[in-house]
């Protein structure tokens, strides 16, 4: 967990460290999108990117590296896709032609 939104109730804005340690997971997965030839990416940003006023610098550093712009998901939305976060077999059927898998790193802080 990167704690996107560290601060971001109290400041309004996402803090430098908290976008530090988000980016340095969006290097992982670009590596590892890399490394299995992923051919398509959705990155979806919730709470903390709709709240913060530094939404636009997090957006920014993830299509930098991502090649992506993250899709700031509505609170609904939001809470479906936290259900479906488990391995997709259980609420997908994988294929060759069509595998989805979700995971978060923001995790919003106690």
């Amino acid at each position: 967990m990167v704690r996107l939104g560290q601060g971001v109730d109290r400041t309004g804005e996402l803090a430098p460290e908290a976008l530090e340690r988000t980016f340095a997971a969006c290097d992982e997965y670009a590596a590892l999108i890399a490394q299995h030839l992923v051919t398509r990416v959705r990155f979806c940003a919730t709470s903390a990117a709709r709240d913060a006023r530094n939404g636009e610098v997090f957006a920014a550093g993830v299509e930098a590296r991502l090649g992506v712009r993250p899709d700031v998901v509505a609170g609904v939305e939001e809470a479906q896709l936290s259900v479906r976060r488990r391995p997709c077999a259980t609420w997908l059927p994988c294929t060759p032609a069509r595998c989805s898998w979700s995971t978060s790193v923001a995790g919003r802080p106690n």
